[in-house]
């Protein structure tokens, strides 16, 4: 299967070289109709005369499903353009706008566009230099939107009411968003706790990145005590809240009475005790429906005897099939042992990588 998809980002994914201007022979690599699933311009300055150019040929991408400009230098004229393209378009159904601030007109088009278009899947719109003015023109849309599935607002520096108020009534009425992305928006103390409220409400909403998020040590007991028996949620990112040793209980027991959760990312500030170790290793062993697992904290280096357990959860896991421990290749020795452990387990353990952040995925390009 990943073959597959390999060579079908070869056929239709046009990517333009990073740190270059766009031009016209980036135009005529794009510009082949039917024959281009996705357009990703990251770090490319796209000019006014080809976004334009972009915008008026979307009608004979009938096969296009992504969109993506991140950092491209998107100007009022361009954004208007491309938005306005997306109306009544069928194919698209991930648009990504990141890195590009846009302005208050802008999240109104794109509010206009969302009350409208009926294929739209995912919609990202980070480090946009959002305000709670735009995030009201979006929430506003997908109050009666019933096809977007993920909403990613992530690395806006929205303060923790201003998000959350109008997240909180769009939630209350859109039954369709299922993947909500807020890693980086500093909800703090009281968003978390309007957050809380709101999501013991919602039954849709089933993956979900805080990280961070800065809840503070209040806020992190309250959220995991809340994941105890929450029934929703499959997929959570709760990486850079400096979870600490006081937190290890709670995790754990979140670990033994939580049966729906599938997918955790999460990242300590420090561990330093073998026994904080031995305890989320015997709740992840006693677990059985975590399937993917990431752990990390601020160093492994110099730390062997504290890690060892590691080697006794991938000797003995039988659910999980996917374990991450990030900045690992700092620690050789824990490395190899990790490694020798890992040949008697099932393939699909990998020692090294993260799991992927909440993503929804759109249907195939066949």
């Amino acid at each position: 299967m990943a073959g597959i998809r390999e060579m079908l980002g070869a056929l239709f994914r046009q990517e333009m070289p990073r740190g270059a201007a766009f031009d016209e022979a980036m135009w005529e690599r794009i510009n082949i109709g039917a024959e281009v699933a996705e357009i990703v311009a990251v770090d490319i300055n796209v000019s006014t005369e080809y976004a334009l150019k972009i915008a008026r040929a979307m009608p004979s991408f009938t096969r296009l499903r992504k969109l993506e400009f991140s950092g491209t230098y998107l100007n009022r004229s361009s954004t208007s353009a491309l938005i306005a393209a997306l109306v009544l378009n069928e194919p698209v159904e991930d648009l990504v706008i990141s890195h590009d601030p846009l302005c208050q007109d802008d999240f109104r088009d794109i509010g206009s566009m969302l009350h409208v278009n009926a294929t739209l899947i995912a919609l990202t719109l980070s480090t946009t230099q959002m305000t709670s003015e735009g995030l009201g023109h979006i929430v506003d849309a997908l109050k009666m939107n019933t096809t977007l599935k993920l909403l990613d607002i992530g690395h806006n520096n929205l303060i923790e009411g201003a998000v959350i108020q109008p997240l909180a009534k769009m939630l209350k009425r859109n039954t369709a968003i299922t993947h909500l992305g807020l890693n980086g928006v500093p909800l703090r103390k009281k968003g978390y706790k309007l957050l809380l409220h709101n999501l013991s409400r919602n039954k849709t909403l089933t993956d979900i990145d805080l990280s961070h998020t800065k809840p503070g040590p209040v806020a992190i007991a309250r959220f995991f005590e809340f994941m105890n028996s929450n029934e929703a949620i499959i997929t959570l990112k709760f990486a850079e809240n400096d979870l600490c040793s006081e937190d290890t209980p709670r995790l754990a027991k979140m670990f033994a009475t939580n049966t729906t959760l599938q997918r955790l990312w999460i990242s300590y500030k420090r561990i330093t005790e073998v026994s904080e170790v031995n305890a989320l290793v015997d709740a992840l062993l006693a677990n059985s429906t975590l399937r993917s697992v990431g752990i990390t904290t601020d160093v492994y280096a110099n730390l062997t005897d504290v890690y060892e357990p590691l080697v006794r959860l991938v000797q003995q896991v039988r659910t999980i099939t996917h374990l991450g421990f990030p900045y690992l290749a700092h620690n050789h020795e824990l490395s190899m042992r990790l490694l020798a452990a890992l040949r008697r387990t099932p393939p699909m353990l990998d020692p090294t990588h993260f799991i992927d952040p909440p993503t929804y995925r759109t249907r195939p390009l066949v």
